[in-house]
C-alpha cells in the first residue's frame, strides 16, 4: 500500500493533530506522510499568476505524485469565516492547474476530515462538499476538536481503522 496523505491547512493545533493521526497510521504498520501546506509557500492562485504555473508544477511534482499514488487522505483545516483555511483552497487550485489530470489525485479515494477549531462545524461540511466534488469518498465519521474538547485517541483510532478499510 502506498502512503496515506495527510494534508494540513495550518500549523499549530491542526499540525499536531495531523502528527497524531500519522502516529496512529504508523502504529498499525501502514505509512503516512504529512503535507504541511503553509510550508509550501504557494502564491495566491489567480488567473494573473498562471505565468508561475511552470515553476510551481516542478515544485509540486513530488507532492502530486504522492497524491496520485495515495489510496486515502486525511484533510485537516480550522474554520475560517465559516469555511476552510485559504491555504487549503489555494493548494487544491494549484494542484488542479499543475497536473494533466488532477482528478487522478482524488477521484474514488477515501478521505477523512478533521478540524481543530473554535467552531469547526461549517468547515467540516465545506470540506465534505469540496472533497466529494473532487470525487472522493468522505467517511461519515469526522473529528472536531478544540481547547474544550481535545481529540480522543479512541476517535482517531476508529477513524484511521475505517479509512484503511476503505482505502483501495
Amino acid at each position: 500500500m502506498n502512503d496515506i496523505v495527510i494534508l494540513t491547512a495550518t500549523e499549530g493545533k491542526n499540525l499536531e493533530l495531523a502528527h497524531s493521526v500519522k502516529q496512529e497510521i504508523d502504529s498499525v504498520g501502514k505509512k503516512a506522510i504529512v503535507v504541511n501546506i503553509p510550508r509550501l509557500n504557494l502564491p495566491l492562485y489567480s488567473s494573473q499568476t498562471t505565468d508561475q504555473q511552470e515553476a510551481l508544477t516542478s515544485q509540486l511534482e513530488s507532492i502530486v505524485d504522492s497524491l496520485v499514488k495515495a489510496p486515502a487522505f486525511v484533510v485537516l483545516s480550522p474554520e475560517y469565516n465559516g469555511s476552510t483555511a485559504p491555504t487549503l483552497s489555494n493548494f487544491l487550485a494549484w494542484v488542479s492547474v499543475c497536473t494533466e489530470d488532477f482528478r487522478a489525485c482524488f477521484n474514488g479515494k477515501a478521505a477523512a476530515i478533521m478540524s481543530y477549531s473554535g467552531a469547526g462545524t461549517n468547515v467540516l461540511q465545506i470540506m465534505r462538499l469540496q472533497l466529494s466534488y473532487l470525487g472522493m469518498n468522505v467517511l461519515g465519521r469526522q473529528l472536531l476538536a478544540n481547547g474544550g474538547k481535545p481529540a480522543k485517541e479512541s476517535s482517531i483510532k476508529s477513524i484511521v481503522e475505517e479509512l484503511l478499510r476503505l482505502a483501495r
